[in-house]
């Protein structure tokens, strides 16, 4: 999920001259693709565990890109 991720990013930042400021783009899109591909688990138990260690990564990741962190959006810090 992490390096299909970074392949899309890249792609939008490359084909379609998208420039990502947020963190959270790439941390949103490799959760949901966490998320999507945890219904190929054969048990659920394995299932659910993917989908709650997204929202967890999800989540953190939320906390430490927090404005109060120091982290504000109009800092271009992610360039492509």
């Amino acid at each position: 999920a992490i390096f299909w991720a970074l392949w899309k990013c890249r792609n939008d930042i490359i084909f379609r001259l998208r420039k990502i400021y947020d963190p959270m783009i790439f941390i949103r899109l490799m959760c949901n693709w966490i998320v999507d591909w945890s219904i190929s688990q054969r048990k659920k138990p394995e299932e659910k565990l993917l989908q709650l260690g997204a929202k967890l990564i999800e989540r953190v990741a939320s906390e430490i890109y927090k404005a109060t962190q120091g982290w504000r959006l109009e800092v271009q810090r992610l360039e492509g």
